[in-house]
Order: C-alpha cells, then sequence, then structure tokens
C-alpha cells in the first residue's frame, strides 16, 4: 500500500506475510492491531517529514483510514462454538468424539484455552511465573502443550510418577516426551527420585515385580532398609470362605495396633457391595465415596480411588484375571494398590488370581527400565576457553575496574607531576604507566637518557593490549611540536586511539584532566569519535523501534544504602543509584544483576565539590533531596520520579516497567505527556531538532564524542552518558523511551533549569 499524494510505499504483501510468520505467537487480534500500529506508526513518520505537507484535514482522514486499515482488531465469533464446530467436523470423520454439553473435562477447557490465545487475547496472561504441578502423570501431554503454549515464560515444578497412571490411554507413561517439552534450558534439570520411604522393603519388591509385567517404562523405587511381614497370597474355595478370611484378617491388624487399613476392590459397585458385607463384623467408614471423610478406622474402597493415599495395612480383595486381565492398565492399577501399604499387604482371591499377580514377569518385554540418575542439567554449563589476547584484555578490564574502585572507595592515588621529575612532558600519566616506572621496569633505568614521551610510549606499549601499542605510541607523540608524530600530517596512531577509546568500556577519555597517555593542552585535539552507524536526526526504522517481547521485568525495591556521594538501591532485576552532582543536576545509573557495579563513563561520575543533600527511606519510598530538586523511588515499582522542593511533578519513569537493559542495549522508559515538547541539542549552538511525537537519533555518529540532549519545555533536560548509537522514541504506537545500544548500563543525568540556556550551561559542566 502507497500513501496517497506522495506514492511512498508503506507496507507490501512480502512485509505483511514475514510480520505474521515470525510473530506466530501473537493471536489475529493481536496481528491485527500491531499491524494497523505499524502501518500508522510509517504513515506518521512520512506525514511529519519536511519535504511533503498535508493539510490537517487530509492527515486526519487519512489517519482514521490506516488506523483500522486491518480491521477494528475484534473477532466476534464465539470460542465455544468455534470448538464445538471443529469436535463435530471430526465426529463426522468416523472419530471416536464425545461433545461435551453441560460439563468439561481438563481437555475440553485445555483446547478452549489455545483457541483463545490463538484467536482473541491481547494481553498475555501474567498472573503466574512458577507453575507447580503434582500426580503430573495423570494429565496428557496436550494439556501440557497448552499450558506451555499459554504461559509461556513461565518456570515449572512438575512432579509425578508415571507408574502410577491409571488413566493409561492418555496420562503420561514416561518422562521423554514431558522433558523435550520443557526443559530446553540451560539450567533446566530432570531427576528420579528413587528411594521410598513409604513401603517395607518385601511391599517394594512385590510392588515393583508387578510392573515389570508392563509394556512400558518403568522407574523402580528403592526402598529404605526396613523389613516386615512378606506379602501374604492365599486363595479360598468360595465368596463366604473368601469374606470370613477378610474380617479375622483386619481383625488381627487391628489387634496389632494398626489404625488404618483399606479394603481395595476393583470398581464402585463390588466396593459398596464388601463394605455391606463387612459392616455387620467390623466397624466401616462411611461406605458413600461422596461422602466419605479419610481417617483411623476401615476403609472399602475402588482401586481409582486410593492414589494418593496410603494406609498401615491393605487388602487386595480378590484381583482375579476376569477383573484384572494381563495389559498395561491393569498393571498400573495393582501397582498404586500395592504401593497404598506402609507395613501390612495381603491378597485374598477364589478362582483364578491375575497373572499380572500369579505368574513371573515376562522376559523379553519391550520396557526400559530407568536405573538410578541424580538432579542434572538438561544442558551443562561450558566453561568458555579464552585466546591468550582475550585473556590479557580481560585481565585488562578487571584491573581498570578494580582501580576505579579504589579510586572511589580508598586514598587518592599519588601521581608524578611533571615538575617533579625534569624532562618529563607527559601529564598525570595513567595507573598503569606509573605501576610499570615504580617496579623499577627498563623504561625507568633508561629515563636519564631518554625523553618523556619516549618513555611514556614505551611502558603503554608495554601494558597495553596486542594491536593497541600503535595507538598509544600516537597519543604520546601528539604533544611533539604542532600535535604531529614525526613524518606524518596526523599522528593515525591518535586517530585509532580515538576509535578503540570509544569502544572499550573503562578506558580513561583525554576530555578528563589525567587521561591516560594525554599532555595538558592536547585533550581536546584527541577526543575521542562517537562510532555510531548513525548521524544526529536520521530517522530509525519501524521496525527498530519496536520493544522485543520479555517476561515482567521486577524492579520493586528490596533495600537502599547511602553512601558518601550516592544512594544504592537494589532490586531483583539490578542496581540503581542515585548520585547528586550538583543541587540541579541528579546521575541516574542503573545496571542489570544484583552482584553488578556501576562504572564511571565518559563524563563526570560524582560531585566536583561538596554540597547538602540528604536520603530518606520510609515503608514505601527512597527519598533523595537537594536544596532544588527532589527524586523519589516508590518502593513498589522502583520507577524514578523527579519533584520540585513543594512536591509537585516534573517527570517520571513509566510505573509499570521503568526500565529494561537487553545484550548491551538500554531502554529507559519516560512518561511524558501529550502536551509536553522535546527538543534534542544539534552540534551547533543554533541546532536544535524537534522530537515531539517523533523517533530520531540523538548520538552524533562520526563526529566527537558528546552526550545527546534532550530539553523539555516543563523546565529540565535529559543528558544521557551514551558513547554510542542513542535514540528517543516519543511515538506512543511504539512506547516513549531513551535508547542506547553498546554500553551495558543506563545513565543520565537529570538537570534542572528555567530556561534552555541555563540547562545546556550546566551541561556544559559535566
Amino acid at each position: 500500500m502507497r500513501l496517497e499524494k506522495t506514492g511512498t510505499l508503506l507496507l507490501n504483501a512480502e512485509y505483511i506475510d514475514n510480520y505474521c510468520r515470525e510473530q506466530s505467537t501473537l493471536s489475529m487480534e493481536g496481528k491485527m492491531c500491531m499491524l494497523n500500529e505499524i502501518l500508522l506508526a510509517k504513515f506518521e513518520n512520512e506525514v511529519s517529514g519536511k519535504e511533503v505537507t498535508f493539510p490537517a484535514r487530509e492527515k486526519k482522514a487519512l489517519k482514521r483510514k490506516y488506523e483500522k486499515y486491518f480491521g477494528d482488531g475484534k473477532w466476534r465469533g464465539s470460542i465455544f462454538d468455534l470448538y464445538l464446530q471443529f469436535l463435530e467436523q471430526q465426529a463426522e470423520k468416523g472419530k471416536a468424539v464425545e461433545v461435551p454439553e453441560n460439563s468439561f473435562d481438563v481437555y475440553d477447557l485445555a483446547a478452549l484455552a489455545y483457541l483463545y490465545k490463538r484467536i482473541k487475547e491481547n494481553d498475555p496472561v501474567r498472573e503466574a511465573s512458577h507453575v507447580v504441578i503434582d500426580e503430573a502423570q495423570d494429565f496428557g501431554m496436550m494439556a501440557y502443550q497448552v499450558l506451555h503454549y499459554c504461559l509461556r515464560d513461565c518456570t515449572y515444578t512438575i512432579m509425578g510418577d508415571t507408574s502410577q497412571n491409571i488413566h493409561f490411554s492418555y496420562g503420561l507413561n514416561d518422562w521423554e516426551e514431558l522433558k523435550k517439552l520443557i526443559l530446553t534450558g540451560t539450567y533446566d534439570a530432570f531427576g528420579v527420585l528413587r528411594k521410598s520411604y513409604r513401603n517395607t522393603v518385601e511391599i517394594s519388591d512385590f510392588a515393583n515385580e508387578i510392573l515389570r509385567h508392563g509394556d512400558f517404562a518403568i522407574y523402580p523405587v528403592e526402598p529404605v532398609l526396613r523389613h516386615g511381614t512378606a506379602v501374604r497370597k492365599e486363595a479360598f474355595d468360595d465368596e463366604a470362605a473368601l469374606l470370613a478370611a477378610g474380617v479375622q484378617t483386619i481383625k488381627t491388624w487391628q489387634a496389632q495396633g494398626y489404625e488404618t487399613i483399606a479394603v481395595v476392590c476393583r470398581d464402585e459397585a463390588e466396593a459398596a457391595d464388601t463394605a455391606r458385607k463387612l459392616k455387620q463384623y467390623v466397624p466401616v467408614v462411611e461406605e458413600d465415596l461422596e461422602t466419605a471423610e479419610f481417617g483411623e478406622g476401615v476403609m472399602v474402597l475402588p482401586v481409582a480411588y486410593t492414589k494418593g493415599l496410603e494406609f498401615d495395612a491393605v487388602l487386595l480383595l480378590d484381583p482375579t484375571e476376569e477383573k484384572y486381565p494381563e495389559n498395561d492398565g491393569q498393571v498400573k492399577l495393582l501397582y498404586v494398590a500395592a504401593t497404598r501399604a506402609l507395613h501390612e499387604l495381603a491378597v485374598l482371591y477364589t478362582g483364578e488370581l491375575t497373572g499380572i499377580l500369579a505368574k513371573e514377569a515376562p522376559k523379553g518385554r519391550h520396557n526400559q527400565e530407568f536405573a538410578m540418575e541424580t538432579l542434572t542439567k538438561a544442558k551443562e554449563y561450558e566453561k568458555v576457553s579464552l585466546t591468550q589476547k582475550e585473556t590479557r584484555e580481560e585481565n585488562r578490564a578487571i584491573g581498570i575496574q578494580e582501580m576505579d574502585e579504589r579510586n572511589s572507595h580508598g586514598p587518592k592515588r599519588i601521581v608524578i607531576k611533571p615538575e617533579q621529575r625534569p624532562g618529563m612532558a607527559l601529564g598525570n600519566t595513567s595507573t598503569t604507566g606509573t605501576a610499570v616506572m615504580a617496579k623499577g621496569s627498563t623504561a625507568t633505568r633508561r629515563a636519564a637518557v631518554e625523553t618523556g614521551e619516549e618513555i611514556a610510549a614505551k611502558t603503554m606499549q608495554q601494558r597495553a593490549p596486542e594491536g593497541v601499542s600503535s595507538i598509544f605510541a600516537g597519543a604520546a607523540y601528539h604533544g611533539k611540536a604542532g600535535g604531529k608524530a614525526p613524518g606524518s600530517r596526523r599522528s593515525a596512531g591518535t586517530q585509532a586511539g580515538m576509535q578503540y577509546g570509544a569502544g572499550t568500556a573503562g578506558v580513561q577519555s583525554a576530555k578528563r584532566p589525567g587521561g591516560a597517555g594525554m599532555v595538558p593542552g592536547e585533550a581536546e585535539k584527541t577526543e575521542r569519535l562517537n562510532t555510531s552507524p548513525y548521524a544526529f536526526g536520521a530517522i530509525p526504522e519501524n521496525e527498530l523501534l519496536r520493544i522485543k517481547g520479555h517476561s515482567k521485568i521486577k524492579c520493586a525495591v528490596k533495600w537502599a544504602k547511602k553512601g558518601k556521594s550516592a544512594v544504592e538501591i537494589a532490586s531483583m532485576y539490578g542496581i540503581l543509584r542515585i548520585t547528586p552532582i550538583t543541587p540541579e543536576v541528579i546521575r541516574i545509573s542503573f545496571v542489570k544483576g544484583v552482584t553488578a557495579k556501576v562504572q564511571d563513563t565518559y563524563w563526570k561520575p560524582k560531585a566536583d565539590t561538596a554540597f547538602p543533600w540528604s536520603a530518606k527511606e520510609s515503608k514505601t519510598a527512597v527519598l533523595v533531596e537537594t536544596e532544588k530538586l527532589r527524586v523519589m523511588v516508590e518502593k513498589k515499582d522502583g520507577a524514578v520520579q523527579f519533584l520540585t522542593p513543594d512536591n509537585k511533578p516534573i517527570l517520571s519513569e513509566k510505573r509499570d516497567e521503568p526500565r529494561m537493559i537487553d545484550g548491551g542495549m538500554t531502554w529507559t522508559f519516560f512518561g511524558w505527556s501529550g502536551s509536553e515538547k522535546l527538543k534534542a541539542k544539534g552540534i551547533l549552538s543554533t541546532e536544535w531538532l524537534d522530537l515531539t511525537a517523533k523517533a530520531r537519533y540523538v548520538s552524533f555518529g562520526g563526529k566527537q564524542a558528546r552526550m545527546p540532549l534532550l530539553v523539555s519545555n516543563r523546565g529540565y533536560g535529559i543528558a544521557a552518558a551514551a558513547s554510542r548509537t542513542a535514540l528517543l522514541c516519543n511515538v506512543r504506537t511504539f512506547g516513549t523511551y531513551l535508547h542506547t545500544a553498546g554500553d551495558g548500563q543506563i545513565d543520565y543525568y537529570f538537570i534542572l533549569g528555567k530556561d534552555r540556556e541555563e540547562i545546556v550551561k550546566q551541561y556544559k559542566e559535566l
């Protein structure tokens, strides 16, 4: 489809087809809504350009058209009617289908949930983050497939015993298919808990032998070493003798002190008949299974009702071949009955005993017996092997981090000043260079015959990673006359140094006095470049503006700690640091992970001079306050709010989701009002880019590194400490956020000012 007047292609058929295929997890309604949003966003980006103008009436009409181009996002059919139609079609094909009328089983509900998810759901279910399932063997794979599809971001704890699956035709008979569905993550694990603390050794051995009659995978239990009476098997001539033996067995167990006794029958009819006969001789708990309560005494139960229960003694009554023919389903029923007994198990019968109990387990059945397994990860973590060069790089980064921590928390470093060493043209040298010299290196011993620039270049070459030595050499020689390396128009090493600095965390910049290898007075000439491929003001592709789906981020405050220069606030998601720089400027930093540390950037990390500020913590919020500004973080959501001293709101991060970090990219979500006017500062003093309801790159790709600055007509600015790509999205279709790529941590300065000039003045001090 093309935009009227300009003929610009907004969306083509291939794009729509690819989008629907890639967003396979979205519902039908969701795809309609999202395609409408994408089309509308492309339209708004196009009509907000400078080349072609649209009259207000024409623009409004086009907007109405594109808002519902793919429909209004509502499917007006009935999920229930659609499901019934599907079942009727299956019945017409000759399949055995039971069409529900007034009641639904778990599989009907699963099918309805799946259809709803595929067709109607727009807001994913977020009520559950972890699901616990017990007796897992009773549910078939359809239920698990639907659950996994509907609760896509959940974690699970699933427990069960497939040997106790009495619904053999549709439950789980082994764990293999479910493991392939659920256990896909690095830290997902599966384990077989084989130790049984319920049965005696004799009862466990009897039950395991029952299992080996089945043609299915088994997980035999290993009982604790507790011996008891052997399992009793006895035949009788008729039902009267069988009943008398049953009564006598029950009374004997009661005399031995057993408080809970179960008489297990094949079905409900047999259980009710047996209960009526037994209660003439021994007290029997209420035989109505709908009202009966489990407790002390004698219970008469059908075998299916005993699953999940345990008794001191169990009488398995009349398990004949007729009642329990030799098949896998009957094997599991008898296994469940046998394993209900803690101490005593008796099998009394008339006629022909079922072969499952009478015969030895057949040989050569195609069942697999799983050996003892420990709890193991689905995918073992593999330690990444580093090359020698990568190891040096890693060690160097660790050293820089440790140096930053010492500078932050420990005493100030002792730095050799130029006037203390005759002939030294180097300013405050880097810690690396100083350390090499202090250790009495070869470079130090030759100090009497070499110039200061040569010493600096060589010592930094020795400490630099491979391929970077020319960078430092170029930076050091840049202090010679005219700022040029010998025989060159401009040192290639200096240019390389700017690029290296832009792409490496922790490398000190020439912009700050005392930067590594920089000659005083030459910093501005060697300021590093911003390596972003996007120029200031470039329009991003709409595909890049949509934030990918993710699980719910939990930023609720767990604890807060005040230090000398900042307040740190921890959540399950990471560490938030609030650093007052001046009474009007606050630095907000965030790193993902509870053990991560906020790193210094290219710009001012903390206040240069002391000034009064305070931090308070209540049951509901953490408050940081200066003379001019208040910063509040409510504990329930962790969003940062900026307020005036008299508590009037200025700006707030979004309460439902304030921030996100993923793969080195960051997003900070702001609640900009619809009437708010935002502008971005260009390179020239007169260059300001209007960002109201627009999305633009605000970093200076290919230019000297400087902070992107946003200014609002509400009297504040935001300076993003981004060394590479920074993008501002103020299009409500995609969200209102500040995005950076490549820095790995969220870092911005909130600047309060009465006008644009005052904000820019404070910005330049950073």
